[in-house]
């Protein structure tokens, strides 16, 4: 076989194969192309620019053997990028060879980088590289084999497989832009080679596989390291505040205060949820209580927090991690969160009332707290809301609980004058309109009390609570020896069940026996303080009459009810039990006993309803006194028609 020269010349796409005996003609034949094709570029590099360049001078060729060159890094980096010189594409190329050939003048090891190659620079190679398309002519060499010869050419899906891949028209092979770009040390092991020191332009078919050349070069150490910084970079470059100091300590604290927020947020949602829903907290020492551990039960606000814990993974940290000091769960904290609330929560009630100046009432009253045995009084506000102008109403609301060291006049009107000026607070005494307490002589008295106080400064008209002074008038009613021998009968009987559980076991399987759709099962007490509110207890005795007076008969005489026999067998009853269930039954039969409580029940009927709606708070005092007069008119009208009267109460009976 005769040898040839793998010399060839490239012109209009086509390889000219030369062979070795005519190696004579191959100088003269080769200058002549590539004179030609110079012109041919030069022309079409003047039409390119004369379109879509600048009027910049463009580089010019000095090797004839690159087919492109540079006549410094200059016109590099101030005059943009290498012109198309072949295939389909048209414009200018991002060309990364430049660099390369404006660095060494030849090929070789870029160590380091020209300092006029700025980041922007740096940026556009990286991202906006010529890829060339598919019609595009790429580098290709001869391969022999025998007798056979084939062409192999540079592959341009390798750039979509390998991002990192460059092909460079002027270099005519393949580069690896993170090498280029940002060169590594050379050091033992990790020396360059092709790719970096030299273009890829042969060996194409030991471009993949596991022993590829692409492959090995981008496992190598070297290209990792030019990898890992040419992302540094992008991010860097995309965002440059990431990776300053201060940047990154301000969105550190940033972060650090949001994931604060958020834990302080669950904490106080966690308090929130105790006081709407009037729960004790029941803690002891919060701040020093293991989260983990869900032994013992630590109070209502720790297992609560376990609860909200096992949904939210930084609480979980927080309250696992940090130091007690910093948990935001000890009681101080706790009870910061609640005078918040409250100062929040009276800002919103009397907005209105201090902003416009509106006048108002004042309403208090005092009371024993049984917990720490101090003498507490409540503060409430009364005066017309116009926060909707076609909707004027009353609104009461109460605004304060003060502690009061003495319960003398002087005392409650300073506490009283002092919670109005309160910074939470801030409303002008001088708009206090008008007052109202209870009948007490600390609070009524128009020389020494209460009310005479805040008179000296402010006129403003004191009222006896209409709804104290029926419950008085009430009162003062039931000291007649009839009612009063009634209410304390009715007490006997709740006593009687109420203090012994074998005696309730009994009233219940008589009501379930006789009366199975009563949902009741046991007498309810009277009210110790407020004589409207026995009126329920009435409704319940006289519902449960005849059911009472069976079952103090099966006490008295177990064996005539053989059907309300215990789970155990029959009832046995001491001599004690049997005497006063006796007592009990003769009082309830009796006439005057029927006859009183079926009056005293009939007057509650009236004065149950005036009280309610005395206790309105939109209630005014016009039609207040014509309620009470209609009450008054009611109870009157009876006395007169008392044979109506006791004929409707015979009914009842």
């Amino acid at each position: 076989m005769k040898k040839i020269t793998d010399f060839y010349a490239k012109k209009s796409g086509k390889f000219i194969i030369i062979p070795f005996k005519y190696k004579h003609f191959a100088d003269s034949a080769t200058d002549e192309l590539r004179s030609q094709e110079s012109a041919s570029n030069n022309e079409g590099i003047n039409e390119e620019r004369s379109c879509s360049a600048p009027p910049n001078k463009l580089p010019k060729l000095s090797n004839p053997d690159d087919q492109a060159g540079v006549s410094g890094i200059e016109d590099v980096v101030t005059k943009g990028p290498v012109a198309a010189t072949s295939g389909s594409t048209t414009g200018t190329k991002i060309d990364l060879g430049t660099v390369v050939k404006a660095a060494e003048g030849s090929w070789g090891v870029l160590k380091r980088l020209p300092q006029e190659i700025t980041d922007e620079k740096r940026m556009q190679y990286l991202t906006f590289h010529w890829k060339p398309s598919e019609s595009d002519i790429l580098h290709s060499h001869q391969v022999i084999k025998g007798k056979k010869t084939w062409k192999n050419s540079f592959q341009s899906k390798w750039l979509k497989q390998f991002p990192w891949l460059c092909y460079s028209n002027l270099l005519e092979g393949g580069i690896c832009s993170h090498c280029i770009l940002f060169p590594h040390k050379v050091t033992k092991g990790t020396t360059p080679g092709v790719l970096v020191t030299a273009p890829y332009q042969k060996s194409y078919t030991k471009a993949l596989g596991k022993d590829g050349i692409l492959n090995c070069h981008e496992q190598s150490v070297m290209h990792k390291y030019a990898t890992e910084q040419a992302d540094l970079f992008k991010q860097t470059f995309e965002n440059p505040d990431r990776c300053r100091v201060d940047s990154q300590l301000a969105t550190s604290v940033a972060n650090q205060a949001t994931e604060n927020k958020e834990i302080l947020r669950q904490i106080v949602l966690a308090v929130e949820f105790l006081a709407k829903q009037s729960l004790a907290f029941r803690g002891h020492c919060d701040d020093r209580v293991d989260f983990s551990s869900y032994e013992i039960n630590r109070g209502n606000f720790v297992a609560l927090l376990q609860l909200l814990v096992k949904g939210n993974d930084s609480l979980q940290k927080h309250l696992l991690s940090s130091n007690r000091q910093a948990r935001y769960t000890c009681k101080t904290i706790q009870n910061d969160v609640i005078h918040v609330y409250a100062s929040k929560i009276k800002e919103r009630l009397i907005k209105d009332l201090r902003t416009k100046d509106l006048p108002f009432t004042i309403i208090a009253d005092e009371c024993t707290d049984p917990h720490s045995n101090q003498e507490i009084l409540s503060l409430c506000l009364r005066f017309v809301d116009q926060s909707t102008p076609n909707d004027p109403h009353v609104k009461e609301c109460l605004i304060s609980f003060m502690h009061l060291e003495r319960t003398n006049a002087a005392m409650i009107s300073r506490k009283i004058l002092e919670s109005l000026s309160h910074p939470s607070i801030s409303l002008d005494p001088s708009n206090i309109r008008g007052q109202a307490y209870d009948g007490a002589s600390v609070m009524s008295s128009g020389k020494e009390g209460v009310q005479a106080k805040i008179k000296e400064t402010r006129p403003a008209l004191y009222t006896h609570c209409y709804s104290h002074c029926l419950n008085l008038s009430i009162a003062a009613t039931c000291k007649l020896p009839e009612v009063r021998n009634l209410i304390g009968l009715i007490n006997e009987a709740y006593l009687f069940l109420n203090n012994s559980p074998k005696q309730q076991q009994l009233f219940e399987l008589t009501l379930k026996e006789y009366l199975p759709e009563n949902s009741r099962s046991k007498l309810p007490g009277l009210c110790k303080t407020r004589w409207v509110e026995r009126h329920t207890c009435l409704d319940v005795f006289l519902e449960m009459y005849e059911l009472l007076v069976t079952f103090l008969d099966a006490v008295i005489s177990p064996h005539e009810y053989p059907h309300l026999k215990s789970s155990t067998g029959s009832w046995n009853w001491d001599k004690d039990t049997i005497t006063k269930a006796q007592g009990l039954k003769a009082c309830l039969l009796t006439f005057q006993s029927v006859v009183v409580f079926i009056t005293t029940k009939n007057i509650l009927d009236e004065v149950k309803a005036l009280a309610s709606k005395l206790q309105k708070q939109d209630q005014d005092i016009f039609e207040a006194y014509t309620m009470v007069d209609e009450v008054i008119g009611n109870i009157k009208s009876a006395r007169k028609n008392i044979d109506l009267t006791f004929k409707s109460s015979k009914k009842k009976c």
